[in-house]
């Protein structure tokens, strides 16, 4: 069975023409899930002809603009009469997803939730586990901003993605893509720059290599980072595949 991915976006904050901040969707068990949602995801969605009305489940990795500005974006587009939608649309995230919520809907007042469309936030931490219809979601710490998480999907035709969100080097990342066919992890810094809160390849390439992992993606690669020199650096921990990701490019876990 496996699953499709596509990413929606591959770049940061920073605006770039050809790159948008995070944004990723999963297809898998009949379930359209996206994780995170910089700004310009709903667009990105689009031109790869998914709807938002679809989208059954989105995940939070954590709360900076780059990774959920399109969360209202969202909610409004759901409000317009063309999407007909009946069915729940389940958000995940850390602690804060609520307070966030709930700051939304003071701002824009009723211009913003949907009326005909019920919406369940959860609340997850590290160690959460839940097996849905996309596949057994579980999740971890990652070394970034405090409560953030990593996701681990293992999908119905047992390939398995991890998505790192925003992070430096930890074992907890390592612990969760354990075998995992395809991670997708951030690759923030230029050359061999290093900072506690994000990756540059090298450090990449050492969480693939000691995780085992059969595919590594990397992601989220601020404007100077220089990606002929980012294989080379990866080389020097792990030896497996790589790919280098960019906005709209789409691939079959279970091929990886």
């Amino acid at each position: 069975m496996g699953g499709r991915f596509t990413i929606l976006g591959s770049g940061t904050g920073v605006p770039v023409a050809k790159r948008g901040p995070s944004g990723y969707l999963l297809e898998a068990g009949g379930e359209r899930v996206l994780f995170d949602s910089g700004s310009g995801t709903l667009k990105r969605m689009a031109e790869a002809g998914v709807s938002p009305d679809t989208l059954d489940r989105v995940f939070y990795t954590h709360y900076h603009i780059d990774h959920f500005m399109d969360l209202p974006s969202l909610f409004f587009a759901l409000k317009h009469p063309s999407l007909d939608r009946e069915r729940v649309l389940q958000v995940y995230g850390p602690d804060g997803l609520r307070r966030l919520v709930s700051g939304l809907q003071d701002l824009f007042k009723p211009w913003l939730m949907p009326e005909n469309v019920s919406i369940h936030l959860h609340e997850v931490g590290p160690g959460w586990c839940e097996r849905l219809p996309c596949g057994e979601v579980s999740s971890a710490l990652t070394q970034h901003q405090e409560g953030s998480l990593a996701y681990r999907i293992s999908l119905p035709g047992e390939g398995v993605v991890v998505y790192s969100g925003d992070t430096g080097y930890s074992t907890e990342m390592v612990k969760l893509a354990r075998d995992a066919d395809v991670l997708v992890c951030e690759c923030a810094l230029e050359g061999t720059r290093d900072a506690p809160y994000h990756l540059n390849g090298e450090q990449a390439g050492r969480i693939a290599a000691e995780a085992g992992v059969g595919c590594l993606v990397l992601t989220h690669f601020y404007p100077e980072v220089d990606l002929t020199e980012v294989p080379e650096l990866v080389k020097k921990r792990y030896q497996g595949k790589l790919v280098l990701a960019e906005d709209l490019l789409t691939f079959k876990i279970e091929d990886s």
